[in-house]
C-alpha cells in the first residue's frame, strides 16, 4: 500500500469534515477560524470569504449598510489618519462581520491586503483609547511582552464615529 501525501490526507480530511455541514456560513467560519489559527496570511485568504460572511444587504432588523469587502466600507469612509484608519479596520470585525472583539494584527492584515497598512497599528489604537470619550478599549493581552497580542472592541463612541462618516458619505450634503 501506498504512502498517502499528509497534504492529500489533510485535504481529505478536512473535505470530509465540511462535507457534513450543510450551513455555508458555518464553513466559512471554520475555514475562517483555520486560517488565523495555523497563521495563513492575509494575502493567502479567500476574499470569497470574507464576502460571503459579510452582510448581504440592509439588515431589516437594524439597517447595517453592507459592504462585501473590507476595500468598499474603506473607500466609503475614507480614513485619513492611522486612528481612523484602525478604527475603520475594527469596524470591519466589529460591526460588519459581528466579531465581538478583534486584535490590532488582524486590523493592519486587512489595510495592508489593500494597501493600507499602519506602521504602528497598536499606537493608533492607543491614541484612540485615549481620546475622551474613548473610541477603542483593549479587552486582553497575551503576554507580558510590550509586542504581545492584543484584543480590543469598540466603545459605542467609536461605532458611532464609523457609523456617522458612512452615513455622511450616503448623504453628501446638497450645494
Amino acid at each position: 500500500m501506498e504512502d498517502v501525501d499528509p497534504e492529500i490526507k489533510a485535504m481529505s480530511e478536512v473535505a470530509k469534515a465540511l462535507t457534513g455541514l450543510s450551513d455555508e456560513g458555518a464553513r466559512v467560519r471554520i475555514i475562517k477560524w483555520a486560517s488565523e489559527k495555523f497563521g495563513v496570511s492575509g494575502a493567502a485568504k479567500n476574499q470569497e470569504l470574507e464576502a460571503s460572511d459579510s452582510h448581504e444587504a440592509e439588515d431589516s432588523t437594524g439597517g447595517k449598510p453592507s459592504f462585501k469587502n473590507f476595500v468598499d466600507l474603506f473607500d466609503q469612509v475614507n480614513p485619513e489618519s492611522d486612528v481612523d484608519k484602525a478604527l475603520t479596520g475594527g469596524y470591519w470585525f466589529q460591526e460588519i462581520n459581528g466579531k465581538d472583539s478583534w486584535t490590532s494584527y488582524q486590523v493592519n492584515d486587512v489595510l495592508k491586503d489593500i494597501g493600507k497598512g499602519i506602521g504602528n497599528v497598536t499606537r493608533a489604537l492607543e491614541k484612540a483609547q485615549k481620546r475622551d470619550p474613548a473610541l477603542v478599549r483593549q479587552i486582553t493581552k497575551s503576554g507580558k511582552s510590550k509586542q504581545a497580542r492584543k484584543t480590543y472592541k469598540l466603545t459605542t463612541s467609536g461605532i458611532s464615529l464609523i457609523k456617522k462618516r458612512v452615513e455622511a458619505a450616503d448623504n453628501p450634503p446638497s450645494g
